[in-house]
């Protein structure tokens, strides 16, 4: 369990931790996933990820609720993208 996979370097030392005990590990979760090459880089070591949202739906929501306008959405897709 993690709060926000980002790059996913702290779910790679939680799955490393687990796998020296032994232990197989099938699934992570996470709160907030922002990353999504860091979910197909451990989806492609056959463990799932699972999670609450993403950054694109956090988008989509604060446009729905005028927090955020157009403009604002497609910048901020933009700083997500790099």
């Amino acid at each position: 369990m993690d709060d926000i996979l980002y790059t996913g370097k702290t779910a790679q030392i939680g799955i490393d931790a687990l796998k020296e005990k032994n232990l197989n590990v099938v699934d992570i979760a996470t709160i907030v996933k922002l990353s999504d090459t860091a979910e197909k880089n451990i989806i492609s070591k056959n463990i799932d990820v699972s999670y609450l949202t993403d950054y694109k739906e956090i988008l989509d929501s604060a446009l729905d609720n005028n927090i955020l306008n157009e403009k604002e959405k497609n910048i901020m897709l933009k700083v997500y993208k790099k």
